[in-house]
């Protein structure tokens, strides 16, 4: 059975009907939907137009963290307030405000705070058939694909050391600007402009080919990605380090390292922190009882599940449920 989850902890309700020629804001949010296999499923507010414009507060997410994820389509993001760390494969960029980044599709990342109360991110999500019109135009093969099929391009970092970074931020804080002023129809060509200046940035700045350094290799990628799977997909059942190493067809030693180098973390605590991820989600949305919740997401007993969400939101599974409750009946 597909578990398609929501890790959340609020939901904005659905929204209103979007008026001719309108664009606006995805909106804020405090949470991911993602499938089995770590995809974001991202639905966008016109289909016709795959562009969404994000704000979000990491520290509003569950444990302080935007979990790991990937999605079919790319990213360009900018830090407003506060710090993080952006976790890309198996490379880790502390961020302040004032910093930005690009990720590239298909590319498992994850945010978390970086000792700081809150960090509030814009983030583009936007299609790149968006720029050329289609995967077989010959803009797509010659100016999108390249940088679409480039490893080394799986994260750029843009921290305002060169004036094109400077321009690169600018181009997302020109489609934001569009966003919340823009009355009149047609904006949506001014937005594909604005990206269409920003990957023009990117091609002209690739890294060449002799100053590139080794990245993680396909192969791993695949591994780490297929372990992720299995476990979303049986997280509900006894599993064993053994289990986890199986899924990605390495040893037990290989998936442990494989593990500490991409997540830092260990295979079975990060199978933990995703059953209290799933756990704190059914105690807001649902009205099981905190044993029935504790043996549906796979702990072995009510003390190890109270054990372990405690250590990682702060609290008893219980008291986790009345105080969610109370803000959604207030808010």
């Amino acid at each position: 059975m597909t578990k398609n989850r929501t890790i959340r902890t609020e939901s904005a309700g659905p929204p209103a009907p979007r008026k001719k020629g309108e664009i606006r804001y995805t909106g804020q949010r405090s949470s991911l939907r993602v499938d089995e296999t770590g995809r974001e499923t991202l639905d966008y507010d016109n289909p016709a137009f795959p562009c969404a414009l994000i704000v979000s507060d990491i520290g509003q997410y569950l444990t302080r963290r935007v979990p790991w994820h990937w999605h079919d389509d790319v990213e360009l993001a900018l830090i407003t307030e506060g710090a993080c760390v952006l976790s890309v494969n198996d490379d880790k960029h502390t961020l302040a405000a004032g910093d930005g980044y690009f990720i590239n599709r298909n590319v498992l990342h994850s945010l978390k705070l970086n000792e700081c109360a809150r960090c509030d991110v814009t983030s583009l999500i936007f299609s790149p058939d968006l720029l050329a019109g289609g995967t077989g135009s010959r803009l797509y093969l010659d100016l999108v694909a390249p940088v679409l099929a480039d490893t080394d391009m799986d994260c750029i970092v843009f921290t305002g050391g060169a004036e094109w970074e400077t321009e690169a931020m600018d181009c997302l804080r020109r489609v934001q600007t569009i966003y919340e002023t823009s009355r009149a129809g047609g904006a949506e060509l001014l937005i594909t402009a604005a990206l269409a200046r920003f990957w023009y940035l990117l091609l002209n700045h690739r890294v060449p080919e002799f100053k590139r350094k080794k990245s993680l290799s396909m192969k791993n990628r695949r591994r780490i990605k297929d372990m992720l799977a299995f476990i979303a997909a049986h997280y509900d059942e006894p599993l064993t380090l053994a289990d986890i190493a199986a899924a990605g067809s390495v040893s037990e030693r290989e998936c442990t390292r494989c593990f500490g180098a991409v997540l830092g973390e260990s295979p079975i605590a990060y199978l933990a922190r995703r059953r209290v991820f799933v756990a704190a989600e059914l105690l807001v949305s649902t009205d099981k009882t905190v044993t029935e919740i504790c043996y549906e997401t796979g702990f072995e007993s009510p003390g190890y599940f109270t054990k372990i969400f405690k250590r990682h939101l702060g609290m008893t599974p219980k008291a986790y449920q009345k105080q969610r409750r109370v803000f959604e009946r207030y808010r």
